[in-house]
């Protein structure tokens, strides 16, 4: 079982997304359940199964018998969803790996697919929610953000330039905070002011800058949590 946890930020509810599967018919069921925390009850939903093809990958396996024999195969690997936002009463479920994201509705319990082109398959480093919009950071293409209108991702037009290294973004304030990892284990963070323009959204980089260094111990693993003071 995993579950990944989504607050609906209009809204007192907060949806847990989980998965159930055997390993006998190599398939996985999608569960959401809304908890309503004004009334304090469940509502469980369930979608369809997600065929073996859209949902699994193969990849080689290793594993060590009981007199330390070693056996080499191929096993199955789950292409979950490592990323979720939630905007107007639905949970975006968004994969690294496949090429298509899953929104949830907590209105009626329905769950749609959303296929992305093939330039928009590269893996997502963070995604968040600002001014309503929903933002993602391609390792790739860099900052995209989503129209849910047309239901296609957009180019952010930013002239900002980091080292490519790990990212993590977070609101703050209405403006978007991107901090990155650079090639000698240092962390970077740019704040970046957003304006729409058209059907374009454009970034402004009102500061960028050098904020934090391991010492000698490199930062593995790390997050980052927007204030409003």
């Amino acid at each position: 079982m995993r579950s990944l946890l989504a607050a609906m930020k209009d809204d007192p509810l907060l949806c847990v997304f989980y998965t159930d599967s055997t390993r006998r018919r190599r398939r996985r069921t999608f569960f959401w359940v809304t908890f309503n925390l004004k009334d304090k009850k469940t509502s469980p939903q369930k979608s369809v199964h997600i065929s073996t093809t859209q949902n699994m990958t193969t990849c080689p396996t290793i594993s060590l018998g009981p007199h330390g024999e070693i056996t080499y195969g191929k096993g199955y690997k789950w292409n979950e969803f490592r990323e979720t936002v939630a905007l107007d009463g639905k949970v975006y479920g968004m994969s690294f790996l496949t090429d298509y994201h899953t929104i949830y509705d907590t209105k009626d319990g329905t769950c749609e697919n959303l296929e992305l082109s093939y330039e928009c398959t590269e893996k997502i480093s963070k995604a968040c929610v600002i001014n309503s919009l929903i933002y993602v950071f391609y390792y790739e293409i860099g900052l995209m953000w989503y129209d849910s209108k047309e239901k296609i991702w957009r180019k952010v037009k930013c002239d900002l330039r980091c080292d490519v290294g790990r990212y993590q973004m977070v609101e703050c304030s209405g403006k978007l905070a991107l901090l990155w990892k650079d090639s000698e284990k240092k962390i970077w963070c740019a704040m970046i002011a957003l304006d729409k323009v058209g059907v374009e959204i454009h970034g402004r980089v009102e500061w960028s800058g050098f904020v934090l260094s391991g010492d000698g111990h490199p930062y593995a693993y790390w997050s980052c949590l927007g204030l409003s003071l």
